[in-house]
């Protein structure tokens, strides 16, 4: 157990310290005999490879896989060192001498623009970060592809070596979901509000001569606070007043207001 303790408070030093490119594979050291040229090959240093087996695969290329999963890297340790993958063996999901995350911490949150902060209990949350990813992705306008670049991988391995980082697919649907999971948000307000409100229609004709609308709500709360709210934006045929009646009809058929109008 202390052997265990030990190692993982190495892990997270190296991981948080960082590695220099220089090798952490001791096979890189050489030591020559006084009468001789042999190279003596001493043991390897990181505790990565504690945890890691290293292969060649058919294009020569050596490499490591973790003993826990089957996540493979480059073993290159002459020009990357072995930072990936001591990021790994924190995040690895079957490593059973992975430090426990299940566990609550404390962390600071800001107050407001003064600068105080206050102590609250954190612990770390896959699905709450992903979800704090999409609603970036949404409220900043960047595009999905952006999840995939190196820049922000590995901003995003160095913040926090536990996040899984998704792939412009899953953060596409995530996105998906938020939409949906506000939109019945929407509905819930408007049902118990019932206040009146007012339809606005905005067209727009993209660089590819494709032509969108965009259908926008704004109503008084209780509060006499103006709301503006985008219900729906959809291409349509021409900017013609039968086909944006059409796709405003179809918009508030969807949110259910269509018997208001008849």
């Amino acid at each position: 157990m202390e052997d265990e303790v030990e190692m993982v408070n190495k892990v997270q030093a190296l991981v948080k310290c960082g590695e220099s490119g220089a090798s952490n594979d001791s096979t890189s050291n050489v030591e020559s005999d006084s009468g001789s040229k042999k190279r003596k090959i001493m043991k390897e240093r990181s505790v990565a490879w504690r945890h890691f087996s290293k292969f060649t695969d058919d294009e020569g290329v050596k490499k490591a896989k973790c003993k826990y999963c089957p996540e493979e890297y480059v073993a290159n340790t002459k020009n990357s060192g072995t930072s990936n993958l001591l990021s790994h063996l924190l995040k690895c999901p079957n490593n059973p001498h992975k430090p426990e995350t299940s566990q609550t911490k404390l962390a600071f949150q800001p107050k407001g623009q003064t600068g105080d902060v206050s102590l609250i209990p954190w612990k770390f949350d896959q699905e709450a970060c992903r979800r704090a990813l999409a609603r970036m992705i949404i409220i900043d306008e960047q595009p999905f592809i952006s999840v995939e670049k190196d820049g922000f991988r590995d901003f995003v391995r160095a913040l926090q070596p536990l996040f899984h980082i998704p792939s412009r697919t899953t953060m596409t649907r995530d996105c998906f979901e938020i939409y949906h999971d506000e939109k019945l948000v929407l509905k819930s307000i408007f049902k118990e509000s019932k206040q009146r409100i007012c339809i606005t229609t905005d067209t727009w004709t993209s660089i590819q001569r494709i032509n969108y609308m965009c259908v926008t709500a704004h109503y008084i709360d209780k509060n006499w606070n103006l709301h503006k709210k985008i219900l729906n934006f959809c291409p349509i045929t021409s900017h013609k007043g039968q086909d944006l009646a059409s796709g405003v009809a179809k918009c508030l058929l969807e949110w259910g207001w269509i018997k208001y109008l008849l």
